[in-house]
């Protein structure tokens, strides 16, 4: 299951999504240009190692962005160099195994690589790691992002809520309004709650 994980330098924010294949994908081109774009910078200078699927996806992210992009790749075997994303992708993965180990807890149920709820659980973890965790200045990469701390409610990955639907407010006014779903995580950009339902 491949997932792309990028991670911006100034405001040390992640994100993260599996993507259906690695390289170059509609989907995948869309999710870099969208986050890069909404990073609000005017000029990116787009770093990763060599590897033929990632040099092709960021050219293609690259040429259809409203921002300017420099493409550069890290010197083969320099790890260092490359030690900024390889330190984010240490840090999904383990925020992701955390959220894996505690579904499984809480339900007894061991979830598997090709789970339908994996890839909301990947997204999530980026999204914990930039709002919860604070740099050594105190400030978490949210803050530095938004230039406000998040504050919104959150519910525990996978457990079950009451919502009220998109746009249901002042409609069906004799009708039960709040249903059931599963919290999946929020969307970084809109502070939303996303829930999942059949």
């Amino acid at each position: 299951m491949p997932i792309v994980v990028v991670k911006d330098n100034k405001t040390k924010t992640l994100m993260a999504k599996v993507v259906p294949n690695k390289g170059v994908s509609e989907y995948a081109v869309e999710v870099v240009r969208r986050f890069v774009e909404q990073l609000g910078h005017s000029k990116v200078i787009m770093k990763s190692d060599n590897e033929p699927a990632i040099l092709a996806l960021k050219e293609a992210v690259g040429g259809d962005s409203d921002v300017e992009i420099v493409l550069e790749a890290a010197p083969v075997a320099d790890h260092q160099a490359n030690g900024l994303v390889e330190n984010a992708v240490e840090s999904v993965q383990g925020q992701f195994r955390v959220i894996k180990d505690a579904l499984k807890s809480r339900h007894g149920r061991r979830v598997d690589g090709e789970h339908p709820v994996v890839p909301w659980m990947v997204m999530h973890a980026a999204s914990v790691v930039s709002r919860e965790r604070d740099d050594e200045e105190g400030f978490s990469a949210y803050r530095r992002w938004k230039g406000r701390e998040f504050t919104k409610p959150v519910a525990e990955f996978g457990e079950s809520v009451w919502y009220a639907p998109a746009n249901s407010a002042g409609r069906d006014k004799f009708d039960v309004r709040w249903l059931e779903g599963v919290w999946l995580g929020v969307r970084v950009e809109s502070g939303e709650s996303i829930i999942g339902t059949e």
